[in-house]
């Protein structure tokens, strides 16, 4: 049998855990794949890269982020506000 291995090419990608409230009591909650450059300042909106990949659980060993964590530029377009 063949397993096939993913590798995360060391913290290369993050996911961002997006959650959105679609009414009151219902809330919609997945992750969505970034590109992140450890050279560029933490906070600044040029660090994350969207690779546009929406997931409903991230790989095992992926690097998790909550919204409220990146930069308000990226958090806008993450959930969708302008």
């Amino acid at each position: 049998m063949i397993k096939l291995v993913i590798m995360l090419k060391h913290d290369k990608y993050v996911y961002i855990e997006v959650k959105r409230s679609l009414n009151e009591k219902k809330e919609e909650k997945f992750y969505v794949k970034a590109r992140s450059f450890k050279a560029k300042d933490y906070n600044s909106p040029d660090r994350y890269v969207i690779a546009g990949i929406k997931k409903e659980k991230p790989p095992r060993g992926a690097s998790v982020i909550k919204v409220d964590d990146v930069p308000l530029e990226i958090k806008e377009k993450l959930l969708g506000n302008k």
